[in-house]
């Protein structure tokens, strides 16, 4: 009788807890970002903002947030770039100044932009895109599509366009630029 005891104590012990750590999950992490670029910025994030962690790591709480150093034409200057889960979300560079925020670009479909354009959206797809005004990229951008909705906008388009061969300083054929992607959204101060 002293074993059936043990046997039936030992098993409710187990079960209990199995069934508390079942109870203990830790919850989904987030899968939705409430974030959204807008002419005006990203969420709190504006030309106004410093260019510093403190008010980047602020504004972006769900993400991790690094300082980097990256080069252009033979400069390096530093850059901070947010991260979910090790994938690059948002890529943050100053002004002229170094002081303020001048320039964002969304990397990933975490983060809609202007009527819930994503990042991978065909241009076929994106809304209102017969009113965009595209020309080729130059430099860094050289090979991609550059739009915007009109001049002076605050936000950019990048496409690129698939199976694109050039030349890379006119734009591609209608037929390659219907099913190019956007690769980027670039926020710039104005």
């Amino acid at each position: 009788m002293y074993r059936k005891t043990l046997f039936t104590l030992t098993s409710i012990v187990l079960l209990t807890t199995i069934l508390g750590a079942c109870t203990k999950e830790p919850s989904p992490p987030e899968t939705k970002s409430n974030l959204r670029l807008t002419p005006e910025g990203l969420g709190t994030l504006n030309k106004t903002s410093n260019f510093d962690a403190d008010t980047i790591k602020s504004a972006l709480p769900s993400y991790t947030v690094k300082k980097e150093t990256t080069s252009a034409e033979g400069e390096t200057y530093d850059i901070f770039k947010a991260y979910w889960q090790d994938s690059p979300v948002v890529e943050i560079d100053a002004d002229i100044s170094q002081q303020k925020i001048g320039r964002m670009a969304i990397l990933s479909d975490r983060i809609p932009g202007p009527k819930d354009v994503k990042v991978g959206i065909a241009y076929s797809a994106t809304p209102g895109q017969e009113k965009l005004d595209c020309f080729p990229g130059e430099e860094g951008s050289t090979g991609k599509v550059i739009c915007r909705f009109e001049e002076n906008a605050s936000i950019l388009y990048i496409y690129q366009p698939l199976n694109w061969e050039g030349p890379y300083h006119k734009l591609p054929p209608q037929e390659v630029l219907t099913k190019a992607k956007l690769d980027s959204l670039l926020w710039v101060a104005r």
